[in-house]
């Protein structure tokens, strides 16, 4: 049971990390498209 606990909490981390990661590059992409469009 501990090592589950463990290896879901590890996931649930390693999930989230990516989901910001995700979110940043989105974001950049968004800002990158933005002054683009401007022009």
């Amino acid at each position: 049971l501990g090592l589950a606990e463990r290896r879901d909490r590890v996931e649930a981390w390693a999930t989230r990390q990516k989901l910001r990661r995700l979110k940043h590059v989105v974001a950049g992409g968004l800002f990158d498209l933005i002054p683009r469009r401007q022009y």
